[in-house]
């Protein structure tokens, strides 16, 4: 069959009753971020990656941000992690980082600064991740010392949390 085969990886839905898909081909070296007309069925593709020797990710993180209109997009396109603001128009707004090494996860988006506070495996030291911050248009991106050990510090702290909520299983502890 000439018929376009994908598995469904995910399904979210927006404010305005959109639905929009993650999914990818039987080999996987294709993912298309889809937004889909719950009344028609209708789909358009906002979103392709493609590494036709390979595979990519097939469930990159992103984040939505508070207009549910644009998101932070994670691609290894260029050979590294990296961060990418997006429409759901399927407009690349912005890279947001281009680094030759890998951005980790997204610890905090503050909108009204129009800055991302993320991870990375930046520095001497490869195996340690560092904080950083940048404006969702790319620029100013810079690696937090002062930050970085407030990171650790919050680690060590969940961990401990954890470590409790283990030993008291009746309890549940919630982080926002």
């Amino acid at each position: 069959s000439s018929r376009r085969r994908h598995t469904r990886l995910r399904r979210d839905w927006s404010s305005d009753v959109c639905s929009s898909d993650l999914r990818a081909n039987r080999r996987q070296n294709v993912t298309e971020f889809t937004a889909c007309d719950p009344d028609t069925g209708a789909c358009r593709v906002v979103v392709r990656e493609q590494w036709p020797a390979s595979w990519v990710e097939n469930s990159p993180a992103m984040r939505y941000l508070g207009d549910e209109e644009r998101f932070i997009w994670t691609s290894e396109r260029d050979g590294f992690r990296n961060f990418y603001l997006y429409s759901l128009s399927g407009e690349q707004i912005a890279t947001i980082t281009d680094h030759a090494f890998e951005v980790g996860s997204i610890v905090r988006v503050d909108e009204d600064a129009g800055v991302l506070y993320y991870t990375a495996r930046s520095g001497d030291n490869h195996m340690k991740m560092q904080l950083h911050r940048v404006g969702l248009d790319g620029s100013d991106d810079e690696r937090s010392e002062e930050h970085t050990s407030e990171l650790q510090s919050r680690r060590n702290l969940v961990c401990r949390l954890l470590l409790e909520k283990k030993k008291k299983r009746n309890r549940s502890i919630w982080f926002h």
